[in-house]
């Protein structure tokens, strides 16, 4: 909400965006909008990038010996995704 506040430009956008798919009549936004809405995708996952809402998603366990990056990660092992890595990569950025 912070974002959009400080940025009206995308605020009304964003508006726009779904209310050219609601219409007049009050219909609330369904997951059948998703595809026609892209500005409005584009804007959530701009967001999410800049500012991760979950830092740690919950952490997990190795089921077997991993090699990772030429390191292995033992059986059991509790591993935690930084979800940074995923949403900075230069080759997804272009």
């Amino acid at each position: 909400m912070l974002y959009l506040i400080k940025n009206p430009t995308c605020q009304d956008k964003v508006y726009k965006e779904i209310s050219s798919m609601t219409g007049d009549n009050g219909r609330r936004v369904n997951l059948t909008d998703r595809a026609g809405a892209n500005f409005t995708n584009a804007f959530i996952e701009e967001v999410t990038r800049h500012f991760e809402m979950g830092v740690f998603p919950p952490p997990h366990k190795t089921l077997q010996d991993v090699v990772f990056h030429g390191k292995t990660i033992p059986k059991g092992t509790q591993v935690f995704a930084l979800m940074s890595l995923k949403t900075w990569q230069p080759r997804l950025l272009k």
